[in-house]
């Protein structure tokens, strides 16, 4: 699996490493993130297929 990259917050300063494990972080933050770069990929990709025809 595809380990994301650390978001922290007080990034250089907090020097927290890999596993940054700050508060404010929330998961389905990053869900909401990951599935909303996924559908508009599908949609870019959806516009290019039409586009082609």
């Amino acid at each position: 699996m595809i380990k994301a990259p650390v978001r922290c917050p007080n990034f250089p300063q907090c020097r927290c490493g890999d596993d940054c494990n700050h508060p404010t972080s929330n998961p389905r933050a990053d869900w909401l993130a990951r599935g909303l770069l996924l559908a508009t990929a599908l949609i870019a990709a959806g516009c290019f297929y039409v586009g082609l025809r």
